[in-house]
């Protein structure tokens, strides 16, 4: 495992509401032998295992890879599924109390806007002020 550069805890939950804890970690952009940059993505809980995206430089993997993660979420969410912020203690037997929705579009931005926000977003921008 690299360096963890950004890292998220939280719990998904299906559509049938089985609930996992997770982690979403961005790991530190490196060049592999072959001279590739790569940058491992992370998605405990939800995937096994995700290959590291290839870019051609560190900086295009590195946004390659955090569009990439923004994507897988975005279809889990679009399956049915939820993503919730860990709460910040695990020995409360009410810390679900205290879980707060993780916000793909805030967290993300423009990577992870589904066709409809973007749609939205685009009206919003033609809209000629009164």
């Amino acid at each position: 495992m690299r360096e963890a550069i950004a890292e998220e805890r939280v719990i998904f939950e299906s559509e049938d509401g089985t609930r996992r804890p997770g982690v979403i970690r961005i790991e530190q952009p490196y060049v592999d032998d072959e001279g590739e940059a790569r940058c491992p993505v992370v998605i405990e809980g939800l995937h096994e295992r995700v290959p590291p995206v290839s870019g051609a430089s560190s900086l295009q993997a590195l946004l390659l890879g955090v569009a990439f993660c923004a994507s897988l979420l975005r279809d889990f969410v679009n399956r049915g599924g939820r993503i919730y912020r860990a709460a910040d203690r695990d020995d409360d037997e009410n810390a679900e109390k205290d879980e707060e929705e993780f916000d793909i579009d805030q967290c993300f931005g423009p990577l992870a806007a589904s066709p409809k926000s973007q749609r939205r977003q685009q009206a919003g921008n033609l809209r000629r002020p009164a």
